[in-house]
């Protein structure tokens, strides 16, 4: 959170903070740069308020340290964003100029995007300028609605109407991206923020005085003790029931529709003008029935996949939206594998059943089974050299992996096989050695490794 160093971050710390939909604070974001900022002109106050010469002391104190932090942190685009226009403040603010906060946001936007054009197209560019967009069109509007007598209430208020107005505007992006959408983020999220900003203030606070003895062990007690908070409460919000939406999925455009719908209807929150909601019914209407169409062509679809996984053997057998996953031992126990190269294929497909029945026969060599009316040999234990298979019908697919096979055999010249698929547990030897085989006796024969996964659709 303070540096950008997610080597030790654990995935089950990650799912969960995904869960609670505040994954943005593992990332180095804005809020750092404005915690930073905000900490600095605390410290800086005498500076800030003083003469000429005082006022471009503070400027450059705050320059070098916004500048120097966003490059230790690797200048990603959020921190960019929020430097530049952290700099266009404190030059306007302290020398008492006007400043539009829109026109900072677009300012911070072209100047990155005249060195940077393809940044344009990162995730982390989009969400990040939505969201500060959102919030500074949004969070005035929905703040006004209510106004608490009571602090408390006033402050919970105030970092729910940023969370809403972030949210609202950056949900079907990343919907679009991450495929899931947490149902508490209303409620976890102003105790994040909170919890959040006080471990970035304590552990800034640290970074600059950890060489003062007492004072330093003071602010490292503190560091820990704001983010096991923070920690605890991820981890309790991920078991709570519906935690989490998954396998959502949005094609192009319906997030064009989406936005339609969700910018059309701001603008009606705004004016008050019964014009606008025609067409964001009309928008709400096609982006209803793309999803109808998408349900329905989905019901009636067969996929068959070797995938590309490094290490791992896995086979997609798709029927409708029902899935049943064929791969070793190792990658049936590991979720995070399945999650990260996995997931997006299925959920692109619609799937919302998993590990559906499918008869299979289990042999010394490995398995056979009969799916759909597809027959499917994997041969993943090496045969013995005078084993000869034999077949009465013709085999739609046979898959070989983990070297099971490192010469083509004899036998294969009169076995009725009509594609062979090689994945990525064979060596490269092999795969050259069976595409050559293949090649000469006309056998369709393909290779994971250099094609890519292996798809069969009807």
């Amino acid at each position: 959170m303070l540096l950008g160093v997610r080597d030790e971050l654990d995935s089950d710390l990650l799912r969960a903070y995904s869960a609670a939909g505040a994954v943005h604070t593992l990332s180095v974001s804005g809020m750092h740069v404005g915690i930073l900022f905000l900490v600095l002109s605390w410290f800086l106050q005498p500076l800030r308020k003083g003469s000429s010469y005082k006022k471009w002391v503070f400027v450059g104190i705050v320059f070098t340290f916004l500048w120097g932090y966003a490059l230790l942190t690797g200048l990603s685009a959020p921190v960019l964003r929020s430097a530049i226009m952290l700099s266009v403040f404190v030059i306007g603010d302290t020398f008492r100029l006007s400043r539009n906060s829109f026109n900072t946001l677009t300012f911070s936007a072209l100047v990155i995007l005249v060195f940077n054009p393809y940044a344009l197209f990162q995730m982390g560019f989009q969400l990040s300028y939505l969201s500060v967009a959102g919030i500074l069109y949004l969070y005035p509007r929905l703040h006004w609605l209510w106004q608490p007598a009571n602090p408390l209430w006033a402050e919970l208020w105030s970092l729910s109407c940023g969370a809403v107005a972030a949210q609202v505007v950056t949900y079907p992006l990343a919907v679009y991206y991450f495929h899931q959408f947490p149902t508490y983020f209303l409620l976890v999220n102003p105790l994040v923020l909170g919890l959040s900003s006080l471990g970035l203030i304590v552990g800034m606070l640290y970074l600059l005085l950890y060489g003062v003895p007492l004072l330093n062990d003071f602010l490292l007690y503190c560091v820990k003790l704001s983010f096991g908070l923070l920690n605890q409460l991820v981890f309790y919000t991920e078991n709570w029931p519906g935690a989490r939406w998954n396998r959502l999925m949005l094609s192009d455009v319906q997030l064009l529709l989406l936005y339609g719908i969700l910018v059309l209807f701001v603008v009606l929150f705004a004016t008050r003008r019964k014009i606008y909601l025609w067409p964001c019914m009309a928008l709400a209407f096609s982006f209803a029935m793309t999803k109808l169409y998408a349900y329905q062509q989905q019901r009636k679809q067969y996929w068959l996949v070797v995938h590309h996984l490094k290490k791992h053997t896995a086979v997609s057998f798709i029927h409708g939206r029902a899935l049943h996953l064929l791969a070793d031992s190792l990658l049936y126990t590991d979720r995070r594998m399945q999650e990260l190269h996995l997931e997006q294929f299925w959920t692109a497909r619609g799937i919302h059943q998993t590990h559906h029945t499918l008869v299979r026969t289990l042999t010394p060599f490995g398995q056979a089974l009969c799916w759909q009316g597809k027959r499917v040999l994997w041969i993943r234990n090496p045969l013995p050299r005078r084993t000869i298979l034999r077949s009465q019908q013709p085999i739609d697919l046979v898959l070989i992996t983990n070297n099971a096979l490192r010469y083509p055999p004899d036998w294969l010249n009169e076995f009725p096989v009509r594609q062979i698929v090689l994945d990525v547990t064979n060596s490269r030897n092999v795969a050259e050695r069976w595409r050559t085989f293949c090649a000469d006796r006309n056998i369709a024969c393909y290779d994971v490794r250099t094609r890519g996964a292996f798809v069969a659709s009807w």
